[in-house]
């Protein structure tokens, strides 16, 4: 008899131990496997933007990810050998924004954060079980069948769950035993990478750019001093052979386009050569198997959103998963992460094709562009400012929406706030005792959040409000968590659902002129939104959606 598990996770990088950590979170039964011998400890990504830290955030491991990250002090861009501008990768948090925690780029590379989660794994009674190679898949009318491997010592299994999904990175044996096309075009360019220590002149904190004829060349600064990633984009010679990475080829090519004959590698930690994908599958679910991350969408590394997009995957599938197979929700809800996340995966192909294609092309009309208009732009402070506000937005994934999804749903004609579909601000509480607290706090428990908000102008009546919270989460057996906001200067009763605004940003956040309810999914985006008086409405679409209406 086949051994037996809810779910088994292909695939032990950020994103296999993300669905693994929200599974065993909400008591789901899964089995994480990978192929290798032992936990990378190369670098690999290198940057966590702002919505992939609320997630970590949520699961309660950004601190870990915090501790161990550095501060970049911008990046410099050079041209010729000068200056050609220079701008703020981070931004000094901005007091008067509660709507969000996290304002830029945190630089933690992606062992910091597999080991975060793994530990978060292990703390919720799961572990990855290494040397564990995926070898086949069946569907039965009930589940999948697995055929699993033991690498170390040829042992075999039979493993039945009943989904499967195949986190295992672009060459995902889960998309392959699936035949799922993985449609798309690998860029002409041919990359060299190398973490390294360097002796020289280097500016600490500081990612550099150098834009020449012969290519793109760049220098990120880890944590630890000295050490560096250098990479560059590389080109055959007359009989088609790519130039392997190696001490010299970077010690030519700080030469030749950083004009530095001064900086010496030390030693090395990690170099190698790789090309450039751009593909994503055409469906991301086929019966019971899903594909996440890498597995399901490559892309250009330039703008830092391959780990950061595969976290949100995760993050989207897995209390799906837990609703469905905790039968509290129809398996239709399953089809909701396709449609949800398969836009979002296109949309980042998209833009980070534009951003290789800007930064990498290296054609005649792109240089003389670049020297003519972009590069004195660029040495405009004003411009520049610009410039710098768009890349930490366009990066940060805080405008991901599901807007036209099954699952959002407006209600009440409301003309201000985020819509359904919209991330679910933060902002700053007070709670019954005096203590400064956050939405995001409140979001930390797996279930759904009610928000109701009393309202700046014609005011609700809070103990009408809080009894509306608890019949909601009554009528849901307790998966609905009820947060009354109110607007008045104290708060009476020291019920413990019930938080102060007392700066009104909560309800400036939320359109809140009035009485309000949102409705906010355990990932963090909302359902619902409508009036106080549209309690019907919203368990008729508690009822439609999730079943899990008493």
């Amino acid at each position: 008899m086949p051994n037996e598990t809810d779910v088994l996770i292909v695939g032990g990088g950020p994103v296999g131990l993300m669905l693994g950590c929200e599974l065993r979170r909400r008591d789901i039964a899964c089995r994480l496997i990978d192929k290798y011998a032992k936990y990378p400890s190369t670098s690999r990504a290198n940057g966590v933007q702002p919505r992939a830290m609320e997630i970590l955030d949520n699961l309660g491991v950004a601190d870990q990810v915090s501790e161990h990250a550095y501060r970049s002090r911008g990046v410099r861009i050079m041209r010729y050998g000068s200056e050609a501008g220079r701008f703020a990768l981070q931004k000094d948090d901005d007091k008067d924004a509660v709507d969000q925690p996290y304002f830029s780029v945190t630089f933690a590379n992606q062992a910091v954060v597999e080991k975060a989660l793994r530990e978060k794994l292990t703390e919720f009674g799961g572990q990855v079980e290494l040397q564990h190679e995926l070898r086949s898949i069946q569907e039965t009318p009930d589940g999948v069948v697995a055929e699993i491997v033991n690498v170390a010592t040829g042992a075999c299994e039979q493993v039945k769950a009943k989904y499967v999904v195949g986190c295992d990175g672009s060459h995902s044996t889960v998309r392959e035993l699936l035949k799922l096309p993985f449609p798309g075009k690998d860029y002409p360019d041919v990359f060299a990478q190398m973490d390294a220590y360097l002796d020289g002149e280097m500016p600490e904190g500081l990612m550099t750019l150098w834009l020449s004829d012969g290519g793109l060349f760049g220098a990120l600064p880890f944590r630890e001093p000295g050490l560096w990633r250098l990479m560059a984009q590389v080109y055959p010679d007359a009989d088609g052979n790519v130039p392997e990475a190696s001490v010299e080829l970077f010690e030519r090519l700080l030469a030749e386009r950083a004009r530095d004959t001064t900086t010496k590698i030390i030693r090395t930690e990690w170099i190698s050569n790789f090309v450039v994908h751009h593909r994503i599958v055409d469906h991301y679910r086929k019966g019971r198997a899903f594909l996440a991350g890498d597995a399901a969408h490559v892309h250009s590394p330039i703008g830092g959103q391959g780990m950061n997009t595969g976290i949100q995957d995760a993050f989207n599938l897995a209390w799906k998963l837990a609703l469905v197979i905790q039968n509290k929700a129809p398996e239709a809800l399953l089809d909701t992460y396709e449609a949800e996340r398969r836009p979002v995966g296109l949309k980042v192909l998209e833009q980070t094709d534009v951003n290789h294609r800007l930064r990498v092309s290296g054609s005649p009309l792109s240089d003389i562009l670049m020297d003519r208009i972009v590069f004195p732009l660029l040495r405009i402070p004003a411009i520049l400012d610009v410039v710098a506000d768009f890349v930490l937005k366009r990066g940060s994934q805080l405008d991901v929406a599901y807007r036209e999804s099954s699952l959002s749903q407006d209600s009440g004609n409301l003309r201000k706030g985020p819509q359904p579909g919209d991330r679910g601000p933060d902002a700053h509480l007070v709670n019954a005792a005096g203590q400064s607290t956050t939405l995001f706090t409140r979001f930390r428990t797996p279930g759904f959040d009610l928000l109701l908000f009393q309202g700046k102008r014609h005011a609700a009546d809070v103990p009408s409000l809080v009894a509306l919270g608890e019949r909601v989460n009554a009528a849901t057996g307790g998966l609905v968590h009820p947060t009354t906001v109110i607007a008045e200067d104290e708060i009476s009763g020291g019920e413990p659902s019930v938080f102060n605004d007392p700066k009104h940003h909560g309800h400036n956040a939320y359109g809140a002129s009035g009485p309000r309810m949102y409705l906010v999914r355990p990932d963090g985006y909302i359902g619902w939104r409508g009036r106080v008086d549209g309690e019907a409405k919203l368990l008729d679409y508690l009822r439609t959606h999730y079943n899990i209406v008493k």
